[in-house]
């Protein structure tokens, strides 16, 4: 059984060490997981679980950001604790999601029919329901984060809540249709009032700070009002020139343009976090504060030319996978903690939740929960992560001391990406060069060649099997529509 493997090996030393981690994953039939017993004496608490579409985590103050963006979050951070290293299954919304709700690999996801949740996966939300759990889901967009039968791109995410509202838009942005943190919030806040006295888990999918980066004053103007450029830039509109800058017809914007895209990207993410705190409010209203986890991440970043582009699907680089984590519980964890120095990937969020929450994980799911690390800085922990791409076929492995991009060579998803975007092999040095700019691959070939071999070896049979005959990413007609539409195809 894989996530029983990982949660009592110790994962320190060499790379090679890991090679003794080829284990299978468990069985299907362990669906509904079991109590674990140190859990049963106390009340289980509520599960309030807030995802922040394209947030990286260096843009919230309680990361080290020199704007004051989130001062709510940042608050709620000194009273529970924050995980830093944590690292986004993939740079792109539809298989990172799924990955960390389903606690599975993200290459498991990357050809599902319309880019969906495949039903046969087993979510938090349906094991929480099948526990006893009262469930509803919120989502700002029916188009990324949307129900099985609406038709839409990425459905499938309803499975398991007995309630579950993409309706109703605020507003279009930027070719969909979704709601504004606001409008998120306002749904909520009524369901919470009526379903306070029950256990419940409330699912929030929140699309700010999302391209197109727009929100209400005095967030728009908040951090660069004396701004007069370019239109596209003044609207926020980042797909246009990102779109521009794949086709070789522009090859970066001016540090002006560049900064006022971070401005109006920041002023979301305020935005966002004063309606964070309208939640939190009516929480503590309710009297239901001391029993609820409070979990905050994201499903990728976003990038302002840190390594030469716009947005996000495209690189593996820190800004666009590492992502936030923030837990908070007053009667169930500590508070002013920081998880450093460990390497956490997303698919170890649910395990962490159900573990928290006294319940353990189903053999399918790979993730391992991090529990002991919110308690004891002494605790050692799995000394890898990985992260892939499929609209560029490539993936990254992470240990403490490197990180390593490796393109597979197949034909890629978007015609025009190739000659920007698949560039070989990388390899960073992680002590010494933060910001991944000095590439050492040719300096160290027996790292990179011992670093792709593991990253192989962890990757399920049939994804090995794809890479090695350099077979490209095949994707349903319905999926490749709605991408298209999206912008992230041409």
């Amino acid at each position: 059984m894989r996530n029983r493997l990982m949660k009592n090996l110790i994962f320190t030393g060499p790379i090679f060490a890991f090679l003794l981690l080829a284990a299978l994953p468990g069985p299907a039939e362990e669906i509904i997981p079991a109590e674990t017993p140190a859990a049963r004496p106390g009340k289980k608490p509520n599960l309030i679980l807030i995802f922040l579409d394209s947030l990286r985590a260096d843009h919230l103050g309680c990361y080290g950001y020199g704007r004051e963006t989130s001062p709510v979050i940042d608050n709620l951070s000194r009273r529970g604790v924050l995980v830093r290293n944590v690292v986004s299954p993939a740079p792109a919304t539809f298989p990172s999601v799924h990955s960390i709700i389903t606690s599975r690999a993200s290459n498991r996801f990357f050809l599902s029919p319309r880019c969906s949740l495949p039903g046969s996966e087993i979510t938090i939300a349906e094991i929480l329901r099948a526990r006893g759990w009262k469930t509803a889901a919120f989502s700002s967009s029916p188009l990324i984060i949307g129900r099985s039968e609406s038709g839409h791109y990425a459905g499938g995410f309803d499975q398991g809540f007995e309630t579950f509202d993409d309706t109703n838009p605020a507003g279009k942005k930027w070719g969909w249709v979704s709601k504004t943190p606001e409008g998120i919030i306002d749904k909520a806040i009524p369901w919470l009032e009526s379903n306070s006295r029950e256990r419940f888990f409330l699912f929030l999918y929140i699309m700010d700070p999302h391209d197109r980066y727009h929100s209400p004053e005095p967030f728009n103007s908040l951090y660069d009002p004396a701004y007069h450029g370019r239109k596209m830039v003044s609207k926020g509109d980042a797909t246009h020139y990102e779109q521009r800058i794949i086709r070789g017809k522009e090859s970066r914007l001016k540090d002006v343009d560049v900064r006022h895209l971070e401005a109006l990207y920041d002023g979301e993410i305020t935005y966002a976090d004063t309606q964070i705190g309208r939640l939190l409010d009516a929480i503590r209203r309710l009297g239901i504060e001391k029993n609820s986890l409070i979990v905050i991440t994201s499903d990728h970043g976003e990038e302002f030319f840190d390594h030469g582009g716009l947005k996000h699907c495209y690189t593996l680089y820190r800004e666009l996978i590492d992502i936030p984590l923030i837990l908070s519980w007053p009667s169930g964890l500590p508070s002013g903690v920081v998880v450093d120095n460990h390497l956490i990937q997303g698919i170890d969020i649910v395990p962490t939740i159900l573990d928290l929450m006294g319940l353990s994980a189903p053999d399918v799911m790979e993730g391992t929960s991090i529990k002991p690390l919110l308690f004891s800085s002494d605790i050692s922990s799995r000394g890898y992560a990985l992260s892939e791409a499929p609209f560029i076929d490539a993936k990254t492995l992470i240990t403490p001391e490197w990180k390593y991009i490796h393109h597979f060579e197949t034909e890629l998803l978007h015609p025009h990406l190739a000659p920007k975007y698949a560039k070989g092999r990388a390899l960073y040095d992680r002590k010494h060069d933060l910001r991944e700019e000095n590439n050492l691959v040719d300096k160290h070939p027996e790292i990179a060649r011992k670093m792709l071999d593991f990253m192989l070896k962890i990757l399920p049979p049939e994804e090995r099997n794809r890479l090695e005959k350099r077979t490209p990413l095949t994707l349903d007609e319905d999926s490749i529509k709605q991408l298209k539409s999206l912008g992230y195809l041409r």
